[in-house]
């Protein structure tokens, strides 16, 4: 219990130092001409500059501390699709957070985090179920191709993509978490939560131009890990 309850607190403060110190950096690096690389992410992880620790620092970090023993509260009550043990809470809640923050912040969803989540994503999924291993690649590779063929008819019929590769990837990175019938409430959830968000912030009907999408997918991906019914668990 105190093992755990100092893993939590040293997470956090991890968690809390990328969210406040190394995305601000690296969003002000890619807004400035820089390669979205991961050379920049360690640059700004190695060289960022610290946050003064004030109020909403302190605040952010209690709260994801609590969300993160919820979470693990919550996992020990219910038979969630996705969470394992502390670690993948901790990579899950922490991972897409971070996502969505940096996806605000400069409209980019790194490799460096979306590759994190796949392959911790595929190793869970080895070793708790992998009879479903082979399916789940396959229906990933079907995402990311349909992701891309969205891209080109976009390109091609209205002269911009209709979605941008780091949401495909994203959803890529999802898939071994929720499992591939799960993705479809995705999409439609973020793109429901986009369209109302937009609408009420436009204030018109039709909202128009170009959002960060990475936020509404981490939301719906979250809110289908946790309402998702049996069938939709990759245990099943």
């Amino acid at each position: 219990m105190y093992l755990v309850a100092l893993y939590i607190g040293l997470g956090t403060l991890v968690f809390t130092h990328l969210y406040f110190t190394v995305i601000p950096d690296y969003a002000w690096q890619i807004q400035h001409g820089a390669l979205a690389d991961e050379a920049v992410w360690w640059h700004s992880i190695q060289q960022g500059p610290w946050r003064r620790v004030d109020a909403e620092y302190v605040a952010t970090a209690l709260l994801f501390g609590l969300g993160w023993t919820w979470s693990l509260f919550q996992a020990e009550q219910v038979s969630t699709p996705f969470l394992y043990s502390v670690h993948d809470v901790f990579i899950w809640l922490g991972l897409l957070l971070l996502l969505a923050r940096t996806d605000h912040a400069c409209l980019l969803l790194p490799d460096v985090l979306t590759q994190s989540l796949l392959w911790w994503g595929l190793l869970q999924l080895s070793l708790a179920s992998p009879h479903l291993l082979t399916n789940t690649v396959w229906a990933m590779a079907i995402i990311y191709i349909g992701g891309r063929l969205l891209q080109f008819f976009g390109n091609l019929c209205f002269a911009m993509p209709l979605v941008g590769l780091g949401d495909v990837k994203l959803l890529v990175a999802v898939t071994p978490w929720l499992g591939a019938h799960a993705i479809i409430y995705v999409v439609c959830g973020a793109c429901l939560g986009c369209f109302v968000f937009q609408a009420c912030q436009q204030r018109r009907w039709r909202p128009t131009g170009s959002c960060a999408f990475g936020p509404y997918l981490v939301g719906a991906s979250w809110l289908v890990g946790w309402l998702a019914p049996p069938a939709l668990s990759i245990n099943s």
